[in-house]
């Protein structure tokens, strides 16, 4: 019995003292650059690890806030891997450029930047980053935004919007234009003025609420996931939906469904339009509202 509680401390001391010098420390650092945008069309950003935050306003100035963060077991190492964690940003004719440096083979460290950065609403923005959420809120001149693992948010946007990601959700809240959103493991909800979506995911649930265009195109796709769709009663469109393994539910519009309600076809209106809805396990619903 001793033997054993004599094991049983030395075990937990040996941990506490791994646990020291393993211990992290942390560096942190601030960004800040201000740059005027007057007369330039386009806003890029690359990003590797950390969230960024793009919002428009109404002034003709670029302001960038970044904040830059080092993790790892000396904090000498963690202030020098610090200052080379550089932020680029360059003014061309047309595009200002914000960069992140991506930095290579650091055992046992770990970094991060994340932005938050002000924008005129009229610029075209392309921002991408590996490890991070991305949001955009009220940019009117439209938007390419990206990640691999992060949950990507439009609110209250307008013009052609793009999100593409592969380990998270799709937000689109309140925007009016065009949508294409892609991811693997996410949901995608687009809701809106959106006159053509075109959405997919393969592990997720798509709903979309949206006011198509006379000639427009709602496609939405997802193999382990439920679809539902929202349309004005007084959209145009032929439609067609298909299951493999669930049920299609049609509410205030008239489609012809087969007899296991795997499948509908029909037209809405004129017909003017395209409306193609596809999952293998998962349901669909088609509401007029």
């Amino acid at each position: 019995m001793h033997r054993k509680v004599s094991i049983l401390v030395v075990f937990t001391l040996l941990l506490t003292l791994a646990g020291s010098l393993w211990a992290k420390s942390t560096v942190k650092e601030k960004f800040h650059q201000e740059v005027s945008g007057a007369g330039i069309a386009e806003f890029h950003l690359s990003n590797v690890n950390g969230s960024v935050d793009m919002e428009a306003s109404s002034s003709d100035m670029v302001i960038i806030d970044a904040f830059k963060e080092v993790k790892g077991p000396d904090e000498d190492e963690c202030q020098k891997i610090l200052k080379e964690l550089t932020i680029d940003v360059k003014n061309s004719e047309n595009r200002i450029s914000v960069k992140t440096k991506q930095m290579k083979n650091l055992f046992r460290y770990n970094y991060s930047v994340t932005y938050k950065v002000k924008v005129p609403a009229r610029m075209r923005l392309e921002v991408g980053t590996t490890n991070g959420n991305v949001t955009c809120i009220k940019n009117e001149g439209g938007a390419d935004i990206e990640s691999t693992n992060g949950t990507l948010e439009f609110i209250e946007c307008k013009g052609e919007l793009f999100g593409g990601t592969t380990n998270g959700n799709i937000d689109v809240r309140n925007c009016s234009g065009k949508v294409e959103a892609e991811t693997t493991n996410g949901s995608v909800i687009v809701k809106g003025d959106i006159r053509s979506v075109k959405s997919s995911t393969t592990n997720g649930n798509v709903e979309i609420d949206c006011n198509p265009d006379a000639n427009g195109k709602v496609i939405a796709e997802t193999t382990n996931g439920s679809i539902e769709l929202s349309l004005p009663k007084t959209a145009s469109a032929h439609v067609t939906a298909e299951t493999s393994n669930g049920k299609i539910d049609v509410d205030g519009f008239t489609l012809q469904l087969n007899k296991k309600r795997t499948s509908a076809i029909g037209t809405i209106g004129s017909g003017t339009g395209k409306i193609e809805l596809e999952t293998t396990n998962g349901g669909i619903d088609i509401i007029a509202k």
